[in-house]
């Protein structure tokens, strides 16, 4: 949708441009909790609506890049030689939009992670018995105050502080992985020695 959006004008990008942000203004947690009131919390459901919602700020970005790749003196050449838009796109637009693609990607993975566990932590989400860090999270928290009569030391803190911090090493994992492919990919970074 990006590209098509990026690389034709007029009419057909004003309908992809008015697609996206229709998509993109509705809060993706308020809709996620809805379905789940509506459809019972099912592992399916919570695929299919993340994914048809996912999609959004990637389109955007690569809109604004395939804008500026149109633009080229290399697109301009290959018009000139008698390439077709199709041929042009797909050799010459959408290679240079793979960057963009991975960085978004692995940035898109935290946040899905982060909306998922919380849906499962409200018990919107995956069930159990299929493991969720969420569902993990919930679970302890009604065994967080528990305590050993002896010493008076919370027993059960570890039930939170695991999960907890799964969730958290695995999303700034990604985050760091995505600023990491962004650096290696975006030669415009690249220190000239």
């Amino acid at each position: 949708m990006g590209v098509v959006a990026g690389y034709c004008s007029g009419s057909v990008d004003d309908v992809v441009v008015w697609s996206i942000n229709t998509v993109a203004s509705v809060p993706m947690i308020y809709l996620l909790i809805t379905a789940a009131a509506i459809f019972g919390p099912s592992v399916l459901a919570l695929i299919v609506l993340l994914g048809s919602l996912g999609w959004v700020a990637t389109a955007r970005l690569i809109r604004g890049s395939v804008l500026r790749i149109r633009e080229q003196g290399y697109i301009e050449a290959a018009r000139a030689l008698g390439a077709s838009d199709s041929r042009i796109i797909f050799r010459h637009v959408i290679p240079n939009c793979v960057n963009i693609i991975l960085v978004n990607t692995s940035m898109s993975v935290g946040s899905l992670i982060l909306t998922e566990s919380t849906l499962s932590f409200l018990g919107l989400g995956v069930q159990p018995p299929i493991a969720s860090w969420g569902n993990m999270l919930n679970r302890g928290l009604g065994l967080l105050f528990l305590r050993d009569p002896a010493t008076g030391a919370p027993t059960a803190l570890h039930l939170i502080l695991a999960p907890g911090l799964l969730i958290t090493l695995t999303v700034l994992a990604l985050y760091l992985i995505s600023d990491g492919l962004r650096d290696a990919l975006d030669p415009t970074l690249r220190s000239v020695t």
